[in-house]
């Protein structure tokens, strides 16, 4: 089984003016009772959790053009519900970079972005084994996102919306693996409310959809879809506290199951 925790958080379509940062340092944890593997014909039954705890930030370079960067260590536990055996994994997990370039001359913030994923791990195996870090092998994101925010009384109502495609390259850097060339689609969807008092900002509550969608099913190419809630307060001066939940609904050689999250971010 996989490391399937909170999906990592994305850039959206407003870029960071030159200088202007936000980073976050956080941590995750997910539980499952169901694993989904198409080439059986009952869902398996495992006792699975995982933590997460990683470091994202975002950075603008020049005008227009923004930087990424997320790295994470991960833990897992797989327990076999019918055998009582029990197996744990913990390691280095996908090391995240990017470049968020904004598109300029529209009215609404639009921006195009190229995110790459480098495992930084060797696959362990499949259900009922050592839970696997992750899908070893680099892939490339190439999204579009578009926003808008509003203004309702002195607060702010914002929309997001990020759809890209996932290109699986041939790149295997940990392991000597067959190449997978399952690739796939991705989106995000976001709505959220930024409430100000006296003018100063207190934060912002959000929900969202998001989701991997890959046509051909291998256990190392995950489809899955979610539902999640986001909250967040602001304590002093751009430092943040964040929380949130999640419930990933569907899955494909993954796991459904409830996710809670919580970090400090700082922002300038």
């Amino acid at each position: 089984m996989h490391l399937l925790l909170l999906t990592s958080a994305v850039a959206g379509p407003w870029v960071r003016g030159p200088g202007q940062a936000y980073v976050k340092v956080g941590a995750s944890t997910f539980d499952a009772a169901v694993y989904d593997d198409p080439s059986v014909a009952e869902e398996t039954p495992l006792d699975y959790t995982g933590q997460l705890a990683t470091v994202y930030g975002e950075v603008g370079l020049v005008e227009g053009f923004q930087a990424v960067v997320q790295a994470a260590y991960a833990w897992g536990r797989n327990a076999d519900l019918e055998r009582g055996w029990v197996y744990r994994s913990r390691g280095l997990g996908d090391l995240g970079l990017g470049l968020v370039v904004d598109v300029p001359r529209v009215e609404a913030p639009l921006s195009v972005a190229v995110l790459t994923r480098v495992p930084l791990y060797d696959d362990l195996g499949g259900p009922g084994h050592h839970p696997s870090l992750g899908d070893p092998q680099v892939d490339v994101d190439l999204l579009a996102a578009a926003g808008q925010a509003i203004p309702l009384g002195p607060h702010w109502l914002w929309f997001a919306e990020e759809v890209g495609w996932r290109w699986r390259t041939r790149l295997v850097p940990t392991r000597e693996l067959e190449p997978l060339r399952n690739n796939a689609l991705t989106y995000h969807l976001q709505v959220g409310l930024s409430p100000t008092w006296r003018e100063r900002a207190l934060g912002w509550v959000f929900v969202e959809g998001q989701g991997v969608w890959t046509p051909v099913a291998h256990r190392l190419s995950k489809t899955h879809h979610s539902l999640g809630l986001g909250l967040a307060g602001t304590v002093w001066q751009g430092l943040t506290l964040e929380v949130g939940g999640q419930w990933i609904y569907a899955a494909t050689h993954a796991s459904t199951g409830w996710g809670v999250s919580a970090g400090v971010s700082y922002r300038r």
